[in-house]
């Protein structure tokens, strides 16, 4: 998913989904669940993003938002998740 993020996603969203006019790594639970809707059906298009159903398929979009999830995770995991490497 991280390379098609970065080809469709980052232009806006910011390199490695931090930043951008939305940090999608603060997608909160509901927006999650609507992802699809979103991202290949328009659901936003009134507030500027557009579906992207003439861009990735339905697989690549599951792709793009399970590296969103990752991504969120990596970054807000508590230290302890993270150990320092020797």
């Amino acid at each position: 998913g991280q390379a098609l993020y970065a080809e469709h996603c980052a232009i806006c969203h910011g390199q490695n989904a931090v930043g951008g006019v939305k940090d999608l790594r603060y997608l909160t639970e509901e927006k999650r669940g609507k992802f699809f809707d979103i991202v290949l059906g328009g659901m936003l298009k009134k507030g500027g993003m557009q579906s992207f159903a003439d861009k990735v398929s339905k697989d690549q979009a599951a792709q793009i938002h399970s590296y969103l999830i990752n991504r969120a995770q990596e970054d807000w995991q508590p230290d302890f998740m993270k150990p320092k490497r020797k």
